[in-house]
């Protein structure tokens, strides 16, 4: 049983430190999106990042369906594509 509390222990620092990091990169990602939306005006586009990435927590539900495999990165990507370079490293 000790080793059981062990594990479940290292497994909720994992789970915290992975929600963080998608919490962060969500934030810079929307913030990016946000700001090319307010220079852009209304857009039209279907592949608007505000698909993806228009708040934080769509942000933070792509960042995690790309990583569970429940989202193809390339089909986020491609609406980061307008935004900048910078973010489709």
């Amino acid at each position: 049983m000790h080793c059981l509390v062990d594990t479940t222990k290292s497994f909720v620092w994992a789970m915290l430190l992975l929600v963080l990091m998608m919490y962060v990169f969500g934030l810079l990602f929307t913030d990016a999106c946000l700001d090319y939306l307010r220079e852009l005006g209304n857009p039209s586009d279907p592949l608007s990042p505000q698909k993806h990435f228009g708040s934080v927590s769509a942000s933070m539900g792509t960042l995690f369906r790309s990583i569970s495999n429940g989202l193809d990165w390339s089909e986020a990507v491609d609406t980061l594509l307008p935004v900048g370079d910078i973010w489709i490293w």
